[in-house]
C-alpha cells in the first residue's frame, strides 16, 4: 500500500500542476530521458504482475492470511532494512553500472520463481532476494535523474516517475487479472524476466550515467556520521517527534488492512482469479484520484484536521466490511468494487497531509534526513502490523480483524486532539516551513 512517497517532492508537484503537462513533453522529447523512464515503465509493469501472482498463488495454495501477509512482509522488509544504507553507494559507484547489474540481478532471481512457485517459503526467499536488488536500484536511479535532466525540470521528473508508478499500480494488476484467465503462470514470470531484460538494454546506452555526483567523494563513515547527527536533530524537534509518534499506531492499522485485503478478496469472498487482479487495479484507481484531489482539500483545511478525518474516515470505512458478504450475494461484485476504491482514495488521502506538515515542521537542511525516518517510521510500522493483522485474522477471521482495526482507528481520532503535542500540530499550516 502506498502510504507517503518523497513528501519535498509532493507538495511542489501539486503547486506546479498547471505546468506540469508542457514539462512532461519537453521531458520526452529528449531521447535520453525517454529511454530512462521507458525502462522504469517496463520494470514497473513487469514487476506489478509478478507481485499479483505471488499473492494470488499463496492465497491459493495456502488459504492461511498469516501467510498472505508474510508475502506482503517480504516485499517491503529489504527497502526497510537496507535502504538507508544503500544511498552511499549510489554516490560511491556509477549509476548506470548499478543500474544495470540490478536489472540482471533480478531478472535471475524472477528466472528462479519459476522452479518455485509451487513452494510458498522458497518464494518468500526469492522475495526477499529480489528486494534487495531493488533496494541499491531505487536510490540510484532517483539519484540518476540530475543527470539526466535539468535543475529546473527536476520536480517535473520526479513528478513523471511517481505519477509512472501510480498508473502501474493500476495497470499491472488489471493485466495480470487477464493473464490468469489463460492458467500459464510461467509466463508471467518470463514476462516479468523480460522486462528487467528490456530495461537493463535501455539503461546500458545512458553514457550520462557513467559520472558521479559531486557528493561521492564522501565516505561512508561521514555518512553515518551525518545520519546520526540527523536523527539527534530531527527527534529534538518536538512537533516533528509528536507526530512521528503518531504515524506509529496509524501504520499499524495499515498495515492489518494491507495483510488483510488479499486475504479478504481470495478467502473470504472467493472472488475469481480475473476479478482478483481487476480489484487491486480499483486499489490503485482510488488512490490514484485521492492523491490528485488531495491538494485541494488540504489548501482548504489544516493538515492536521485533514489527517484526522482520512483516519477517522478509513476506519469506519473497514467496519463496512461487515456488510459486504450479504451485499455481495444480493448485487454481486460491485459493492466490493465501489468499497476498494474508497479504501485506495482514502489511503491516498492520508499523504498529502503527512507531506505538509511534515514540510511545515523539518527545517530544510534536515529535509533529507528527516524524510528517510519518517519513511523508515511508516515502513516498519507497516510491517508490524502486516505480522499482526495476519495473527489477528487467523484468530478472529480476516473480517472481524478488519473491522476491529477499523474501531480502533476510529477511536484513536478521538483521543488525538487530547495530546499537548496536537496543539503545536494544529499550528502547522500546508505552506513549508509556516506556523499560523
Amino acid at each position: 500500500m502506498p502510504v507517503i512517497r518523497f513528501v519535498t517532492m509532493v507538495t511542489h508537484i501539486a503547486r506546479t500542476r498547471d505546468r506540469w503537462g508542457i514539462f512532461v513533453l519537453s521531458l520526452l522529447r529528449s531521447s535520453v530521458y525517454l529511454r530512462f523512464w521507458s525502462a522504469q515503465l517496463v520494470s514497473e509493469f513487469g514487476d506489478g504482475i509478478t507481485k499479483t501472482l505471488i499473492v494470488f498463488l499463496a492465497a491459493s495454495k495456502t488459504n492461511n492470511p498469516f501467510i498472505i501477509g508474510m508475502v506482503i512482509f517480504a516485499q517491503m522488509l529489504p527497502t526497510a532494512v537496507f535502504g538507508v544504507f544503500m544511498g552511499p553507494l549510489a554516490d560511491r559507484y556509477a549509476k548506470r553500472l548499478i543500474l544495470v547489474s540490478m536489472d540482471l540481478y533480478r531478472m535471475c532471481i524472477v528466472l528462479a520463481m519459476l522452479f518455485a512457485q509451487n513452494h510458498v517459503w522458497m518464494l518468500l526467499v526469492l522475495i526477499v532476494l529480489e528486494g534487495i536488488g531493488t533496494s541499491l536500484f531505487e536510490p540510484a536511479r532517483s539519484a540518476s535523474i540530475p543527470l539526466l535532466v535539468d535543475k529546473q525540470k527536476l520536480p517535473e521528473a520526479v513528478g513523471l516517475s511517481q505519477s509512472t508508478t501510480q498508473a502501474m499500480i493500476i495497470i499491472a494488476p488489471a493485466v495480470a487479472g487477464l493473464l490468469f484467465l489463460v492458467h500459464n503462470y510461467n509466463a508471467i514470470f518470463i514476462i516479468d524476466a523480460f522486462t528487467f531484460l528490456v530495461s537493463a538494454a535501455l539503461l546500458v546506452t545512458l553514457v550520462e550515467l557513467n559520472q558521479r555526483n559531486e557528493s561521492s567523494q564522501g565516505t561512508q563513515e561521514s555518512y553515518l556520521t551525518a545520519f546520526r547527527h540527523g536523527i539527534r536533530e530531527v527527534f529534538g524537534l518536538s512537533t516533528l517527534r509528536f507526530l512521528i509518534l503518531l504515524l506509529i499506531p496509524v501504520t499499524l492499522a495499515a498495515g492489518v488492512l494491507s495483510t488483510n485485503l488479499n486475504a479478504l478478496f481470495l478467502v473470504e469472498l472467493h472472488v475469481p482469479a480475473v476479478k482478483f487482479g481487476f480489484l487491486d487495479a480499483t486499489v490503485g484507481m482510488g488512490a490514484l484520484l485521492g492523491s490528485l484531489i488531495s491538494p485541494f482539500i488540504v489548501k482548504r483545511i489544516r493538515p492536521s484536521v485533514m489527517l484526522l478525518a482520512s483516519t477517522a474516515a478509513i476506519g469506519l470505512w473497514m467496519i463496512v466490511v461487515l456488510v459486504l458478504p450479504p451485499f455481495e450475494r444480493l448485487m454481486g461484485l460491485s459493492p466490493i468494487f465501489a468499497w476498494s476504491a474508497l479504501v485506495g482514495g482514502l489511503n491516498a488521502l492520508l499523504n498529502v497531509p503527512v507531506g505538509a506538515l511534515f514540510l511545515g515542521i523539518t527545517p530544510q537542511e534536515l529535509l533529507g534526513r528527516g524524510s528517510s525516518i519518517l519513511q523508515a517510521t511508516v515502513n516498519w510500522g507497516q510491517m508490524i502490523g502486516i505480522l499482526f493483522g495476519g495473527f489477528l485474522a487467523g484468530m478472529t477471521g480476516t473480517l472481524y480483524a478488519l473491522a476491529a482495526t477499523g474501531l480502533f482507528m476510529a477511536i484513536l481520532v478521538l483521543f488525538f486532539p487530547l495530546l499537548r503535542g496536537f496543539k503545536e500540530l494544529y499550528q502547522v499550516t500546508q505552506e513549508p516551513n509556516q506556523v499560523a
